[in-house]
């Protein structure tokens, strides 16, 4: 369960675009990570390679976008680009020892691409404990036009029976205003297929990230 810290970051952020739909209570994960997931569409997970390797925290090859902060998600050989485009959007360095960011899809122009998608996470500096600020490392990122939905929160495993490893932030690397760091993901909408009887199994796939938070 997520704790007051968690709770009162997640107040500060104002959904601005539609619900993709009501989702079980153990799926939701940091108020700023859902509020800012909006818009996607999916295909059939491939795991990445295990020795994919985390892009390094410079912010180079990022789409140059000005305001609070700017994320890139590599998965499955494709990069997705997220920006401030002013709307229920945050990018925190350092919240009580924890980088929080809430950010909308937008196209290498650093215009928003409308229900395109969203990126978020909650991200825990060296030395912060997950005990006293009641969360774990994780990361969340809607494509809308793929209807796909990946999340990796290691508080997902247990209540939804996911296999152990499939939903976590495998390593990460918090320093200043940036991030980066490898993630193991689960596609949400899989998840709902193998509820539903459609599918033998949920989706799960290796993704990088970066990201870069305005200073200050």
């Amino acid at each position: 369960m997520k704790g007051p810290l968690v709770l009162t970051v997640m107040a500060l952020v104002v959904a601005s675009c539609g619900s993709s739909g009501a989702e079980p209570d153990a799926v939701a994960t940091t108020a700023v990570e859902a509020e800012a997931l909006e818009g996607g569409v999916n295909t059939t997970a491939t795991p990445a390679a295990p020795d994919a390797q985390a892009p390094d925290s410079s912010g180079g090859g990022q789409t140059a976008v000005s305001g609070l902060g700017i994320a890139s998600v590599t998965i499955e050989g494709e990069t997705y680009h997220f920006g401030d485009t002013g709307i229920a959007i945050q990018c925190t360095p350092d919240f009580f020892g924890v980088m929080m960011v809430a950010l909308q899809m937008v196209d290498e122009n650093g215009d928003q691409i409308p229900q395109g998608g969203g990126f978020g996470g909650a991200l825990l500096h060296e030395g912060t404990d997950p005990a006293v600020v009641g969360q774990l490392n994780s990361i969340r990122f809607s494509l809308k036009a793929l209807d796909k939905e990946w999340i990796a929160d290691e508080e997902d495993i247990e209540p939804l029976g996911l296999d152990p490893g499939s939903s976590q932030v495998d390593s990460v690397t918090v320093g200043g205003n940036t991030a980066s760091g490898i993630a193991t993901v689960y596609e949400l909408n899989s998840y709902y297929a193998v509820q539903g009887g459609n599918a033998d199994s949920v989706d799960v796939a290796q993704a990088t990230f970066e990201i870069t938070c305005a200073d200050g």
